[in-house]
Protein backbone atom coordinates (compact mmCIF):
# COMPACT_ATOMS: atom_id res chain seq x y z
CA UNK A 1 0.00 0.00 0.00
CA UNK A 2 1.69 3.15 -1.26
CA UNK A 3 1.66 6.06 0.73
CA UNK A 4 0.12 8.41 -2.01
CA UNK A 5 -3.02 5.99 -1.58
CA UNK A 6 -3.40 5.72 1.99
CA UNK A 7 -3.41 9.86 2.01
CA UNK A 8 -5.65 9.68 -1.00
CA UNK A 9 -8.36 7.19 1.51
CA UNK A 10 -8.16 9.25 4.54
CA UNK A 11 -8.60 12.37 2.63
CA UNK A 12 -11.38 11.00 0.75
CA UNK A 13 -13.42 9.74 4.15
CA UNK A 14 -12.39 12.44 5.78
CA UNK A 15 -14.55 14.58 3.41
CA UNK A 16 -17.30 12.43 3.04
CA UNK A 17 -18.01 12.36 6.73
CA UNK A 18 -17.14 16.15 6.99
CA UNK A 19 -19.76 16.39 4.10
CA UNK A 20 -22.57 13.99 5.22
CA UNK A 21 -22.73 14.87 8.90
CA UNK A 22 -22.36 18.68 7.61
CA UNK A 23 -19.38 19.14 10.48
CA UNK A 24 -17.43 22.58 10.49
CA UNK A 25 -14.24 20.88 10.40
CA UNK A 26 -11.63 21.68 7.70
CA UNK A 27 -11.50 20.02 3.67
CA UNK A 28 -7.76 20.17 3.37
CA UNK A 29 -7.05 18.21 6.35
CA UNK A 30 -6.95 14.68 6.92
CA UNK A 31 -8.29 13.84 10.60
CA UNK A 32 -6.38 11.75 12.84
CA UNK A 33 -9.31 9.72 13.55
CA UNK A 34 -9.64 8.60 9.90
CA UNK A 35 -5.83 7.72 9.61
CA UNK A 36 -6.14 4.99 12.48
CA UNK A 37 -9.74 4.16 10.67
CA UNK A 38 -8.48 3.58 7.74
CA UNK A 39 -5.14 1.83 9.03
CA UNK A 40 -7.22 -0.14 10.99
CA UNK A 41 -9.64 -1.27 7.99
CA UNK A 42 -6.50 -2.06 6.01
CA UNK A 43 -4.65 -3.98 8.62
CA UNK A 44 -7.60 -6.63 9.25
CA UNK A 45 -8.65 -7.11 5.66
CA UNK A 46 -5.40 -7.09 4.27
CA UNK A 47 -6.45 -10.92 4.01
CA UNK A 48 -8.50 -10.36 0.93
CA UNK A 49 -6.65 -7.20 -0.67
CA UNK A 50 -3.72 -8.49 -0.85
CA UNK A 51 -5.23 -10.84 -3.16
CA UNK A 52 -4.09 -11.02 -6.83
CA UNK A 53 -7.77 -11.06 -8.08
CA UNK A 54 -8.41 -7.89 -5.92
CA UNK A 55 -7.29 -4.46 -7.61
CA UNK A 56 -7.56 -0.93 -5.40
CA UNK A 57 -9.06 -3.05 -2.69
CA UNK A 58 -11.64 -4.24 -4.70
CA UNK A 59 -12.75 -7.28 -6.59
CA UNK A 60 -14.55 -6.83 -9.99
CA UNK A 61 -15.84 -9.53 -11.84
CA UNK A 62 -14.22 -9.58 -15.46
CA UNK A 63 -17.65 -10.20 -17.32
CA UNK A 64 -20.84 -8.80 -16.19
CA UNK A 65 -23.68 -10.42 -14.27
CA UNK A 66 -27.04 -10.93 -15.16
CA UNK A 67 -30.28 -11.79 -12.59
CA UNK A 68 -34.02 -11.89 -13.69
CA UNK A 69 -36.45 -11.55 -10.82
CA UNK A 70 -40.16 -10.94 -11.08
CA UNK A 71 -41.34 -12.00 -7.71
CA UNK A 72 -44.67 -10.02 -6.89
CA UNK A 73 -44.29 -10.27 -3.51
CA UNK A 74 -40.38 -8.51 -3.58
CA UNK A 75 -41.36 -5.97 -5.76
CA UNK A 76 -44.34 -5.10 -3.69
CA UNK A 77 -42.46 -5.01 -0.18
CA UNK A 78 -39.56 -2.31 -2.15
CA UNK A 79 -42.49 -0.07 -3.11
CA UNK A 80 -43.97 -0.32 0.23
CA UNK A 81 -41.35 0.71 2.47
CA UNK A 82 -40.26 3.30 -0.35
CA UNK A 83 -43.30 4.47 0.24
CA UNK A 84 -43.12 4.84 4.13
CA UNK A 85 -39.65 6.34 3.68
CA UNK A 86 -40.69 8.90 1.39
CA UNK A 87 -44.56 9.97 1.68
CA UNK A 88 -47.26 9.99 4.51
CA UNK A 89 -50.84 11.75 4.37
CA UNK A 90 -49.70 15.02 4.30
CA UNK A 91 -48.75 14.75 0.78
CA UNK A 92 -51.88 14.34 -0.34
CA UNK A 93 -53.33 10.90 -0.17
CA UNK A 94 -54.88 8.15 2.25
CA UNK A 95 -52.29 6.61 3.46
CA UNK A 96 -54.34 3.63 5.47
CA UNK A 97 -56.50 2.66 2.55
CA UNK A 98 -54.01 3.36 -0.21
CA UNK A 99 -51.30 0.61 1.69
CA UNK A 100 -54.19 -1.79 2.12
CA UNK A 101 -54.94 -1.44 -1.66
CA UNK A 102 -51.97 -2.51 -2.62
CA UNK A 103 -51.61 -5.22 -0.28
CA UNK A 104 -54.91 -6.87 -1.80
CA UNK A 105 -53.35 -6.33 -5.41
CA UNK A 106 -49.58 -7.95 -4.61
CA UNK A 107 -50.16 -10.61 -7.40
CA UNK A 108 -50.71 -8.04 -10.67
CA UNK A 109 -47.24 -5.49 -9.13
CA UNK A 110 -45.15 -7.55 -11.85
CA UNK A 111 -47.47 -7.13 -15.10
CA UNK A 112 -48.81 -3.32 -13.78
CA UNK A 113 -52.61 -4.83 -13.50
CA UNK A 114 -55.22 -4.60 -10.95
CA UNK A 115 -55.91 -8.74 -10.67
CA UNK A 116 -59.10 -7.78 -8.00
CA UNK A 117 -61.87 -5.57 -8.47
CA UNK A 118 -62.06 -3.38 -5.13
CA UNK A 119 -64.71 -1.34 -4.21
CA UNK A 120 -64.08 2.52 -3.01
CA UNK A 121 -67.32 3.18 -2.80
CA UNK A 122 -71.38 2.00 -2.80
CA UNK A 123 -70.72 3.71 -6.51
CA UNK A 124 -67.26 3.11 -7.52
CA UNK A 125 -65.11 0.10 -8.05
CA UNK A 126 -62.09 -0.44 -9.37
CA UNK A 127 -61.91 -3.15 -12.21
CA UNK A 128 -59.76 -5.92 -13.04
CA UNK A 129 -57.58 -5.44 -15.99
CA UNK A 130 -57.11 -1.90 -15.46
CA UNK A 131 -53.49 -0.40 -15.27
CA UNK A 132 -52.17 -0.73 -10.92
CA UNK A 133 -50.45 2.16 -11.87
CA UNK A 134 -53.03 4.41 -12.95
CA UNK A 135 -55.37 3.35 -10.39
CA UNK A 136 -53.46 5.13 -7.61
CA UNK A 137 -55.04 8.44 -8.64
CA UNK A 138 -58.12 7.06 -6.42
CA UNK A 139 -56.12 7.21 -3.82
CA UNK A 140 -53.66 10.35 -4.67
CA UNK A 141 -55.19 13.44 -5.15
CA UNK A 142 -52.47 15.63 -5.10
CA UNK A 143 -51.30 15.70 -9.33
CA UNK A 144 -47.46 16.16 -8.05
CA UNK A 145 -47.21 13.48 -5.84
CA UNK A 146 -49.13 11.06 -8.45
CA UNK A 147 -46.99 11.43 -11.11
CA UNK A 148 -43.63 10.35 -8.71
CA UNK A 149 -44.94 7.54 -7.12
CA UNK A 150 -46.22 6.49 -10.43
CA UNK A 151 -43.03 6.72 -12.02
CA UNK A 152 -41.51 5.30 -9.22
CA UNK A 153 -43.65 2.06 -9.50
CA UNK A 154 -43.03 2.05 -13.43
CA UNK A 155 -38.90 2.65 -12.92
CA UNK A 156 -39.89 -0.68 -10.79
CA UNK A 157 -41.29 -3.10 -12.64
CA UNK A 158 -38.99 -2.44 -15.30
CA UNK A 159 -35.87 -3.69 -13.71
CA UNK A 160 -36.71 -7.10 -13.99
CA UNK A 161 -33.36 -8.02 -14.90
CA UNK A 162 -30.59 -6.64 -13.19
CA UNK A 163 -26.94 -6.28 -14.47
CA UNK A 164 -23.37 -5.25 -13.81
CA UNK A 165 -20.23 -5.48 -12.89
CA UNK A 166 -20.18 -7.92 -9.48
CA UNK A 167 -18.15 -6.20 -6.91
CA UNK A 168 -16.70 -7.61 -3.33
CA UNK A 169 -14.71 -4.62 -1.99
CA UNK A 170 -12.82 -3.76 1.35
CA UNK A 171 -12.87 -0.47 0.25
CA UNK A 172 -13.91 2.66 3.13
CA UNK A 173 -15.80 4.39 0.64
CA UNK A 174 -18.13 1.29 0.17
CA UNK A 175 -18.42 0.55 3.75
CA UNK A 176 -19.48 4.55 3.98
CA UNK A 177 -21.89 4.40 0.52
CA UNK A 178 -23.40 0.85 1.40
CA UNK A 179 -26.85 2.22 1.58
CA UNK A 180 -26.09 5.83 -0.10
CA UNK A 181 -27.02 5.13 -3.88
CA UNK A 182 -29.63 7.19 -6.78
CA UNK A 183 -31.54 4.40 -7.38
CA UNK A 184 -34.19 5.01 -4.69
CA UNK A 185 -33.68 2.40 -2.13
CA UNK A 186 -31.72 2.53 1.40
CA UNK A 187 -31.50 1.34 4.63
CA UNK A 188 -30.40 2.32 8.58
CA UNK A 189 -26.86 2.54 7.62
CA UNK A 190 -27.51 5.31 5.23
CA UNK A 191 -25.78 8.39 6.09
CA UNK A 192 -28.62 9.80 7.77
CA UNK A 193 -29.82 6.79 8.89
CA UNK A 194 -30.35 5.60 12.43
CA UNK A 195 -27.22 2.89 12.34
CA UNK A 196 -24.89 4.97 10.07
CA UNK A 197 -21.91 4.57 12.62
CA UNK A 198 -22.18 0.70 11.84
CA UNK A 199 -20.86 1.28 8.68
CA UNK A 200 -17.34 2.68 10.78
CA UNK A 201 -17.54 -0.74 12.71
CA UNK A 202 -17.82 -3.13 9.73
CA UNK A 203 -14.91 -1.16 8.52
CA UNK A 204 -12.62 -1.95 11.22
CA UNK A 205 -13.64 -5.68 11.46
CA UNK A 206 -11.38 -8.11 9.43
CA UNK A 207 -14.92 -10.18 8.61
CA UNK A 208 -17.30 -8.01 6.62
CA UNK A 209 -17.08 -7.44 3.10
CA UNK A 210 -19.47 -5.38 0.68
CA UNK A 211 -20.79 -7.25 -2.20
CA UNK A 212 -22.98 -5.52 -4.95
CA UNK A 213 -23.77 -4.94 -8.45
CA UNK A 214 -22.86 -1.41 -9.57
CA UNK A 215 -24.36 0.80 -12.57
CA UNK A 216 -22.10 1.74 -15.29
CA UNK A 217 -21.13 5.05 -14.74
CA UNK A 218 -20.10 6.14 -11.19
CA UNK A 219 -22.44 9.22 -10.01
CA UNK A 220 -22.65 11.64 -7.56
CA UNK A 221 -24.13 10.06 -4.29
CA UNK A 222 -26.40 11.82 -1.89
CA UNK A 223 -24.23 12.52 1.27
CA UNK A 224 -21.22 12.13 -0.90
CA UNK A 225 -18.98 15.58 -1.72
CA UNK A 226 -20.16 17.02 -5.36
CA UNK A 227 -16.31 16.50 -6.40
CA UNK A 228 -16.74 12.83 -5.75
CA UNK A 229 -18.31 10.28 -8.16
CA UNK A 230 -18.39 6.52 -6.56
CA UNK A 231 -19.92 3.26 -7.16
CA UNK A 232 -23.81 3.58 -7.61
CA UNK A 233 -24.63 0.42 -6.31
CA UNK A 234 -28.38 -1.45 -8.00
CA UNK A 235 -28.02 -4.11 -5.45
CA UNK A 236 -25.70 -4.46 -1.90
CA UNK A 237 -25.09 -7.36 0.55
CA UNK A 238 -22.57 -7.60 3.10
CA UNK A 239 -20.75 -10.61 3.55
CA UNK A 240 -18.85 -12.33 6.38
CA UNK A 241 -15.81 -14.43 6.49
CA UNK A 242 -15.01 -16.52 9.46
CA UNK A 243 -11.31 -16.12 11.40
CA UNK A 244 -10.14 -19.27 9.70
CA UNK A 245 -11.60 -18.75 5.90
CA UNK A 246 -13.44 -21.63 6.42
CA UNK A 247 -17.01 -20.35 6.19
CA UNK A 248 -19.02 -17.43 4.87
CA UNK A 249 -22.37 -15.94 6.37
CA UNK A 250 -24.43 -13.85 4.22
CA UNK A 251 -26.64 -10.98 5.42
CA UNK A 252 -29.68 -9.38 4.27
CA UNK A 253 -29.89 -8.24 0.44
CA UNK A 254 -30.89 -4.62 -0.79
CA UNK A 255 -33.06 -3.18 -2.16
CA UNK A 256 -34.40 -7.30 -3.26
CA UNK A 257 -33.35 -10.53 -2.78
CA UNK A 258 -31.50 -12.11 -5.99
CA UNK A 259 -32.08 -15.80 -6.31
CA UNK A 260 -28.38 -17.12 -7.53
CA UNK A 261 -26.63 -14.28 -6.19
CA UNK A 262 -24.99 -16.02 -3.45
CA UNK A 263 -24.01 -18.85 -5.55
CA UNK A 264 -22.13 -16.06 -8.06
CA UNK A 265 -20.59 -14.08 -4.68
CA UNK A 266 -18.92 -17.29 -3.73
CA UNK A 267 -17.67 -18.41 -6.59
CA UNK A 268 -15.61 -15.24 -7.15
CA UNK A 269 -14.40 -15.72 -3.25
CA UNK A 270 -13.01 -19.03 -4.32
CA UNK A 271 -9.69 -18.19 -5.41
CA UNK A 272 -9.16 -15.00 -3.19
CA UNK A 273 -9.92 -17.49 -0.08
CA UNK A 274 -7.71 -19.97 -1.98
CA UNK A 275 -4.59 -17.70 -1.63
CA UNK A 276 -5.24 -17.52 2.24
CA UNK A 277 -5.42 -21.37 2.74
CA UNK A 278 -2.86 -22.84 0.51
CA UNK A 279 -0.71 -23.95 2.96
CA UNK A 280 -2.98 -26.01 5.52
CA UNK A 281 -3.75 -29.48 4.23
CA UNK A 282 -7.39 -29.30 4.51
CA UNK A 283 -8.09 -26.53 1.79
CA UNK A 284 -10.39 -27.25 -0.86
CA UNK A 285 -12.30 -25.18 -3.57
CA UNK A 286 -15.52 -26.76 -2.95
CA UNK A 287 -18.00 -24.52 -1.85
CA UNK A 288 -21.45 -25.42 -0.57
CA UNK A 289 -23.67 -22.66 -0.53
CA UNK A 290 -26.47 -23.87 2.14
CA UNK A 291 -29.66 -22.70 4.07
CA UNK A 292 -30.31 -25.46 6.41
CA UNK A 293 -31.52 -25.19 10.00
CA UNK A 294 -33.26 -27.88 12.67
CA UNK A 295 -36.72 -27.04 13.82
CA UNK A 296 -36.68 -29.42 16.72
CA UNK A 297 -33.90 -31.63 19.03
CA UNK A 298 -33.35 -34.01 21.16
CA UNK A 299 -32.20 -33.38 24.78
CA UNK A 300 -29.81 -35.63 26.45
CA UNK A 301 -32.89 -36.63 28.86
CA UNK A 302 -34.37 -38.06 25.47
CA UNK A 303 -36.88 -34.81 25.56
CA UNK A 304 -37.84 -33.29 22.04
CA UNK A 305 -37.41 -29.14 21.89
CA UNK A 306 -39.52 -27.01 19.69
CA UNK A 307 -36.80 -24.95 18.52
CA UNK A 308 -39.45 -22.04 18.17
CA UNK A 309 -40.27 -22.19 21.19
CA UNK A 310 -38.15 -19.26 23.32
CA UNK A 311 -39.11 -20.84 26.46
CA UNK A 312 -37.01 -23.79 26.11
CA UNK A 313 -34.00 -21.12 25.88
CA UNK A 314 -33.52 -22.45 22.04
CA UNK A 315 -34.31 -19.17 19.89
CA UNK A 316 -35.89 -19.23 16.98
CA UNK A 317 -35.60 -21.82 14.69
CA UNK A 318 -33.33 -19.87 12.11
CA UNK A 319 -30.90 -19.48 15.21
CA UNK A 320 -29.73 -23.08 14.36
CA UNK A 321 -27.75 -24.21 11.24
CA UNK A 322 -26.83 -27.56 10.26
CA UNK A 323 -22.59 -27.75 10.34
CA UNK A 324 -21.66 -31.56 9.02
CA UNK A 325 -24.03 -33.44 12.20
CA UNK A 326 -23.64 -30.39 14.48
CA UNK A 327 -26.36 -28.32 15.23
CA UNK A 328 -24.92 -24.69 16.03
CA UNK A 329 -26.66 -21.53 16.98
CA UNK A 330 -25.87 -18.77 14.80
CA UNK A 331 -25.51 -17.08 18.55
CA UNK A 332 -22.09 -19.16 19.09
CA UNK A 333 -20.42 -18.34 15.78
CA UNK A 334 -20.96 -14.48 16.05
CA UNK A 335 -18.83 -12.40 18.44
CA UNK A 336 -19.58 -8.74 18.57
CA UNK A 337 -17.27 -6.27 20.26
CA UNK A 338 -18.70 -4.01 22.78
CA UNK A 339 -20.12 -0.35 21.39
CA UNK A 340 -19.70 -1.31 18.05
CA UNK A 341 -22.69 0.43 16.93
CA UNK A 342 -24.06 -1.54 13.82
CA UNK A 343 -27.03 -3.15 13.20
CA UNK A 344 -26.46 -7.48 13.20
CA UNK A 345 -28.97 -8.30 10.36
CA UNK A 346 -27.96 -11.92 10.52
CA UNK A 347 -29.13 -12.11 14.50
CA UNK A 348 -31.46 -9.71 14.75
CA UNK A 349 -33.36 -9.16 10.96
CA UNK A 350 -37.24 -9.66 11.08
CA UNK A 351 -37.06 -9.96 7.53
CA UNK A 352 -35.31 -13.27 6.27
CA UNK A 353 -34.53 -15.04 9.55
CA UNK A 354 -33.47 -18.27 8.14
CA UNK A 355 -29.78 -18.80 7.79
CA UNK A 356 -27.46 -18.55 4.51
CA UNK A 357 -24.04 -19.63 4.54
CA UNK A 358 -21.53 -21.45 2.45
CA UNK A 359 -18.51 -24.06 3.71
CA UNK A 360 -15.64 -25.30 2.62
CA UNK A 361 -16.18 -28.98 1.86
CA UNK A 362 -14.81 -32.13 1.08
CA UNK A 363 -15.11 -34.16 -1.98
CA UNK A 364 -18.23 -35.81 -0.38
CA UNK A 365 -19.75 -32.44 0.20
CA UNK A 366 -19.24 -32.81 4.10
CA UNK A 367 -18.09 -29.53 5.79
CA UNK A 368 -14.39 -29.31 6.61
CA UNK A 369 -14.85 -26.96 9.74
CA UNK A 370 -15.19 -26.93 13.23
CA UNK A 371 -16.45 -24.47 15.08
CA UNK A 372 -16.05 -21.27 13.30
CA UNK A 373 -15.72 -17.91 14.62
CA UNK A 374 -17.08 -14.51 13.06
CA UNK A 375 -15.49 -11.31 14.73
CA UNK A 376 -17.84 -8.64 13.46
CA UNK A 377 -17.63 -5.01 14.05
CA UNK A 378 -14.93 -3.19 16.06
CA UNK A 379 -15.39 -1.07 18.78
CA UNK A 380 -16.04 2.68 16.89
CA UNK A 381 -13.58 5.76 18.15
CA UNK A 382 -14.41 9.11 16.67
CA UNK A 383 -13.22 9.40 13.33
CA UNK A 384 -12.16 13.37 13.42
CA UNK A 385 -10.49 12.85 17.29
CA UNK A 386 -9.60 9.06 17.35
CA UNK A 387 -10.34 9.32 20.73
CA UNK A 388 -13.77 9.25 21.79
CA UNK A 389 -15.32 6.11 21.56
CA UNK A 390 -18.96 6.73 19.82
CA UNK A 391 -21.93 6.21 22.02
CA UNK A 392 -24.61 6.82 19.89
CA UNK A 393 -25.19 4.56 16.36
CA UNK A 394 -26.82 8.02 14.61
CA UNK A 395 -24.05 9.75 14.58
CA UNK A 396 -20.68 9.74 13.13
CA UNK A 397 -18.67 12.22 15.44
CA UNK A 398 -18.12 12.51 18.98
CA UNK A 399 -20.33 15.25 21.12
CA UNK A 400 -16.71 16.37 21.72
CA UNK A 401 -15.53 17.28 18.19
CA UNK A 402 -19.50 18.84 17.92
CA UNK A 403 -18.93 21.30 20.40
CA UNK A 404 -15.54 21.83 19.58
CA UNK A 405 -15.00 21.19 15.72
CA UNK A 406 -11.87 20.03 14.87
CA UNK A 407 -9.10 22.79 13.49
CA UNK A 408 -5.63 21.32 13.35
CA UNK A 409 -2.51 23.24 13.98
CA UNK A 410 -0.38 19.91 14.05
CA UNK A 411 2.49 19.61 11.77
CA UNK A 412 2.21 16.41 8.97
CA UNK A 413 4.93 13.96 9.45
CA UNK A 414 5.38 11.02 7.13
CA UNK A 415 6.73 7.83 9.25
CA UNK A 416 7.04 4.18 8.01
CA UNK A 417 5.78 1.46 10.98
CA UNK A 418 8.36 -1.81 10.35
CA UNK A 419 4.80 -3.58 9.67
CA UNK A 420 2.45 -1.25 7.87
CA UNK A 421 3.06 2.86 6.46
CA UNK A 422 0.72 5.06 7.99
CA UNK A 423 0.46 8.95 8.47
CA UNK A 424 0.52 10.67 11.72
CA UNK A 425 -0.20 13.52 13.31
CA UNK A 426 2.22 15.01 16.27
CA UNK A 427 0.72 17.48 18.49
CA UNK A 428 3.43 20.61 19.02
CA UNK A 429 6.29 18.87 17.79
CA UNK A 430 8.25 20.07 14.63
CA UNK A 431 9.82 18.38 12.25
CA UNK A 432 13.45 19.29 13.61
CA UNK A 433 12.22 17.78 16.75
CA UNK A 434 10.81 13.98 15.51
CA UNK A 435 14.08 12.35 16.41
CA UNK A 436 13.82 13.40 19.80
CA UNK A 437 10.78 11.66 20.59
CA UNK A 438 10.19 8.13 21.92
CA UNK A 439 7.88 6.38 18.81
CA UNK A 440 8.10 3.38 17.07
CA UNK A 441 8.35 4.93 13.85
CA UNK A 442 11.89 6.15 11.76
CA UNK A 443 11.95 9.01 9.20
CA UNK A 444 14.82 9.65 6.48
CA UNK A 445 15.91 13.59 5.84
CA UNK A 446 16.03 13.40 1.80
CA UNK A 447 19.23 15.27 0.35
CA UNK A 448 16.48 18.08 -0.83
CA UNK A 449 15.60 18.26 3.03
CA UNK A 450 12.27 16.99 2.95
CA UNK A 451 10.93 13.89 4.74
CA UNK A 452 9.99 10.75 3.70
CA UNK A 453 9.71 7.09 4.51
CA UNK A 454 13.55 5.38 3.90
Amino acid sequence: MSYNMMDTLCNQVSRVIDWSQSYEGSFDKTYPGVVDLVRRCLDNKEWFWRSSAVENLIYTSPEEVSFNFSNPEQLYNIFNDWLYDTYDSDTGYDEEDFHYYLKTQKSGFVDNTVKIPYKISEEKTIPQGMHLSKSFKFFISDEYYLRRIQDYYSSLIQQTKMTGHLCISAHPLDFLSSSENTLNWRSCHALDGDFRAGNLSYMGDGATLVCYIKSKEDAILPRFPGDLPWNNKKWRMLMYVSSDKDMIYFGRQYPMQIAGAREVVVDAMKKILAENLKWFEYSSDNWQVKNDYVVSMTSSSGQTLDLNDEENGCGQRSDFLILGDLAVSKRELFIEPKNSLHYNDVLYSSIDTRPHYAVMCNSENIPIVGRPTFRVGHRVKCPICGKEHLQDAESLICWKCYEHPYSPDEEEVIVENVIQERRIYLDNITISEVNDVDLPFFVEENSNGTWSDS
